[in-house]
């Protein structure tokens, strides 16, 4: 949502909008982990 607006009003804040995005993607990524690599103890 963050980078279509920023295309569409031509704002900055390109790299920070990218970088929340791959920060969320990486923590969905770790907790998907947590608790499927988690569910073995």
């Amino acid at each position: 949502m963050a980078l279509s607006q920023i295309n569409r009003t031509g704002e900055g804040g390109r790299g920070l909008a990218t970088a929340g995005l791959v920060i969320g993607y990486i923590s969905c990524a770790v907790g998907l982990i947590a608790v499927f690599g988690g569910s073995g103890y």
